[in-house]
């Protein structure tokens, strides 16, 4: 695998986050954990326990959400009055972008999370729409008559998957920022002393979270 990555998924997010954390290929990364960790005897036993908890919660595992996470990623935590976290006075956000060049693996993975979760959320929780000619899906409660969504999911684009937790549906989020965090001048000025080839950064905005 490559030992540097494009940083090309900072261009798909806002231009203010409070932290953020990227990097490419989780596919590779967990097949390298599983790997080593099954080198040790006593470890399958501790694998089979954390598989069956993500099957018996999620209807899923890790068999089903690393191998098609082949290309760059995003973790970010980002500023939204809308959903269950501002709810709780947390103005935020949490997000997770993942690039693919396996969307049918992708695909097959997230219709069989929705499979397992439509009938225990109810239909009015597990609500679909679509948006720039993809399905996404918002999962939440009412509260006076109006969703209150804790977790959203759909596809930015053909190769771009996004999972947002505690803020707003998935069409709250800004899908086509017009200033991204590549732009941001708060951004450049932190990675301005590192070198361009590299794996990735994890950046903290430190003025932002202290408003927070």
């Amino acid at each position: 695998t490559q030992l540097s990555t494009q940083n090309e998924i900072l261009t798909q997010l806002p231009e203010v986050n409070y932290m953020m954390t990227n990097s490419q290929n989780l596919a590779v990364l967990w097949q390298s954990i599983i790997a080593s960790l099954e080198k040790q005897p006593n470890f399958k036993p501790s694998l089979d326990q954390f598989r069956s908890a993500f099957q018996t919660n999620l209807g899923i595992d890790d068999r089903d959400i690393f191998p098609w996470m082949t290309g760059e990623y995003a973790l970010f935590m980002y500023p939204t009055r809308q959903g269950a976290l501002p709810q709780l006075n947390f103005d935020m956000g949490l997000g997770l972008l993942v690039q693919t060049d396996d969307r049918k693996t992708a695909d097959a993975a997230i219709a069989k999370l929705g499979e397992f979760l439509k009938p225990r959320l109810g239909e009015s929780s597990f609500r679909e729409r679509t948006l720039a000619g993809e399905s996404v899906f918002d999962l939440g409660t009412m509260n006076n008559g109006k969703p209150i969504n804790f977790m959203s999911y759909g596809w930015l684009n053909s190769n771009s998957f996004l999972i947002l937790g505690g803020g707003g549906a998935f069409s709250d989020f800004n899908l086509n920022p017009n200033r991204n965090l590549a732009q941001s001048a708060n951004f450049k000025s932190a990675i301005a002393p590192l070198g361009d080839a590299n794996m990735g950064y994890f950046y903290v905005n430190f003025g932002a979270v202290m408003s927070l």
